[in-house]
Formats: C-alpha cells, structure tokens, sequence
C-alpha cells in the first residue's frame, strides 16, 4: 500500500481513504492530464484547476478557505 501526499503550499496533506487508495481519484487524474499536456509557453486555465480543487473539497468537507495546519485556531 502506498500513502499519496499532495503538497499544498510546502504543507504535506493526506489524501487516501482508509483502504490507502487515492480520493477522488478521477479528478486528481483530469488536473494531472491537463497539467501533463502543457506545453512550456501555455496560457494555463487556473479557473479549470481551481474548480476541480473545489469540487474534491466540497465531496471531502474540507474547508479551503479555512487555516493551514500549522496555524493556531482562531479566537472569536
């Protein structure tokens, strides 16, 4: 089994589900694919991206607007 980490801004996050395969899977693969065929001079298409990061947040309950790990909670 192997454990997937993606590097959200130098922080380490896991995203496997507790059988070690890979959460949603088919979107993590369609942002590789379009990554993988850009060409060095390419406009990238950061809304196509940021929507997809979107939709697995949303189908995980993650808040990605909410602080980084290593912040301390805020008080209110």
């Amino acid at each position: 089994m192997h454990t997937v980490y993606i590097l959200d801004f130098g922080i380490a996050r896991k995203y496997t589900n507790h059988k070690g395969t890979l959460k949603c899977k088919n979107d993590y693969q369609k942002i590789l694919t379009y990554i993988d065929r850009l060409e060095y001079t390419d406009h990238v298409d950061d809304q196509f991206t940021y929507e997809k990061l979107k939709r697995i947040a949303a189908q995980q309950s993650i808040n990605i607007d909410g602080p980084y790990d290593f912040e301390p909670p805020s008080k209110k």
